[in-house]
């Protein structure tokens, strides 16, 4: 896997970790969120993203980011994405 792909997966698996950690949103099944973990443990070395520092090797082994400590800016960035593409699987939305 080259180093974009990896930024990109990295970027996904923040954002999907994110949304059902913090928001109670699923945006992909179970299954791909742990393949996506098990690639990345795999690779963590090698990852090249600007919070690369967040998660630990052990994060992906386990299959969670339930332990990320997420930087403002990050989870902020975060919530508008997944408010504005998927506002409505929100909780308290109709739709």
């Amino acid at each position: 896997m080259d180093t974009a792909q990896l930024k990109k997966l990295y970027g996904w698996y923040l954002t999907c970790s994110y949304a059902y950690y913090k928001m109670d949103i699923s945006l992909i099944p179970d299954e791909q969120y742990d393949k996506m973990c098990k690639v990345l443990h795999k690779h963590f070395y090698e990852i090249q993203h600007r919070y690369w520092y967040v998660t630990r090797p052990e994060d992906f082994e386990a299959g969670t980011g339930y332990a990320i400590n997420w930087p403002p800016e990050l989870a902020s960035a975060i919530h508008r994405w997944v408010t504005l593409h998927h506002g409505d699987k929100l909780h308290g939305t109709s739709g």
